[in-house]
């Protein structure tokens, strides 16, 4: 399963995230997306800073210029006059909608850091403008690795947790004239997607929009004025499934005997009644997502299928077909485990499985029975042979 993800801002260029989910042989219970992300902005200049604190930031193409200098008494007075900053750090929902059936989905989606490039209009040393080293952040934003730059502009990371309500403010200590601008913007973020294992093959897509400018979404202040004043992170999720699904059925495993329990010579040497007659079959099955299954029959009887003798056109017999799973896949209506699931005839009928955790190799069990009372009319014919085909399907394409 493979998950594209784009964010495309209004009048910008498109930024794509993605994200890989694959069964996992070695680890059955993984159920993750993996980001393949490319990375950009920070994280390409100091890869290892941002390996160190744990994220991976992307491009966020919104340039920002001060309308006029940042005057550290009116900062003071007035903290929206300073360098002022704040993202929007809160998690929220985003439907997403598979494009040909209609279904839905809902990811989580936030901003946990922002950073960039500020550019001043001569060289200077970085320390004599602001209250604080500018590489430590301001409450609430927290470290997000160590700055860097020359006389005439300076690099930075900024983590922002998810409790942050205000913004992060840097004041300055002497006048800073203009030009000054923010580029190079980059954003880190937390993504939380469905199960893959329960989601259907096809295309999801959904998008969320942002605000940017003061009082809105991305507010950095009444000085510094941005490039658009409108930008949607579109999410467009292409998801190649090819869920797991196969069986690995012994050689010979197409022909089913059914025989009472303890064979037809032991029923013999009792004299009892005619017995119910049973077949087993086991089988391997590998899976990663939902299926479902139900019968065809060559002759079909009540709700199952049946067997019969060529001389005995009037007489079918049912035959009782039930299935059992391993512990990793589970009714999808109940959750119950899949114990001698009984399944019945028609894809109107199929039985929904949905795989808990990807399953590789795993013992299955197809059970066959003929209830007594239909034993009892078959041995009114001796010598006669009862047979059918009952085709069982596994269909992934739910």
């Amino acid at each position: 399963m493979q998950l594209l993800f784009a964010g495309t801002p209004l009048a910008a260029a498109e930024q794509l995230i993605t994200a890989v989910f694959s069964p996992d042989h070695h680890n059955p219970s993984h159920n993750r997306f993996i980001n393949t992300t490319p990375v950009a902005g920070y994280c390409l200049i100091l890869p290892g800073q941002c390996a160190a604190n744990g994220f991976s930031s992307v491009n966020f193409p919104v340039d920002f210029d001060a309308a006029q200098e940042l005057d550290p008494q009116e900062a003071l007075a007035d903290r929206r006059k300073a360098a002022y900053m704040r993202v929007p750090s809160n998690f929220r929902n985003v439907t997403i909608t598979h494009d040909q059936t209609g279904q839905s989905a809902q990811v989580q989606w936030r901003i946990s850091g922002f950073g960039g490039r500020y550019i001043l209009s001569s060289g200077t040393w970085h320390g004599h403008l602001w209250g604080s080293s500018w590489v430590t952040a301001p409450s609430p934003c927290t470290y997000g690795g160590v700055g860097s730059g020359n006389a005439t502009f300076y690099d930075y990371f900024w983590k922002v947790p998810q409790s942050a309500t205000t913004a992060c403010v840097k004041l300055p200590k002497v006048q800073i004239p203009t030009p000054f601008r923010y580029r190079n913007m980059n954003i880190s973020y937390e993504l939380h997607t469905p199960n893959p294992l329960s989601m259907e093959m096809g295309t999801y897509s959904g998008s969320i929009t942002y605000g940017i400018g003061p009082g809105q979404d991305f507010d950095f202040g009444d000085r510094m004025v941005a490039s658009d004043d409108r930008i949607t992170f579109t999410f467009t999720f292409k998801l190649t499934v090819n869920h797991l699904l196969s069986l690995d059925f012994a050689p010979g495993a197409q022909r089913a005997v059914l025989q009472p329990a303890q064979g037809w010579q032991g029923w013999l040497a009792s004299g009892r009644t005619a017995p119910a007659l049973f077949a087993d079959h086991d089988f391997k099955i590998s899976s990663s997502g939902r299926f479902k299954v139900y019968l065809e029959c060559q002759y079909a009887f009540a709700q199952t299928c049946g067997i019969r003798a060529s001389a005995q056109q009037q007489l079918t017999a049912g035959v009782d077909i039930q299935l059992s799973l391993p512990a990793g896949i589970a009714l999808e209506a109940s959750g119950q485990p899949a114990r001698r699931i009984p399944l019945q005839a028609g894809a109107h009928n199929a039985v929904v499985f949905k795989t808990l955790s990807s399953q590789f190799d795993r013992k299955a069990t197809l059970h066959y029975r003929v209830q007594s009372a239909s034993t009892e009319q078959m041995v009114k014919y001796p010598g006669s042979t009862f047979t059918g085909n009952a085709t069982i399907i596994f269909d992934a394409n739910i």
